[in-house]
């Protein structure tokens, strides 16, 4: 039973599972917006 509650554990709870290609783009346009927050103040 600790094994299965284990596997359970390692799930990604609330994540979508996306390609390398997304992810990247995503992390790329959260950067952007950073960058321009901290350029506006």
């Amino acid at each position: 039973q600790h094994l299965k509650l284990a596997g359970v554990s390692l799930a990604p709870v609330g994540k979508t599972i996306v390609s390398k290609e997304v992810a990247e783009a995503a992390r790329k346009k959260n950067a952007e917006k950073i960058v321009d927050e901290l350029q506006s103040k």
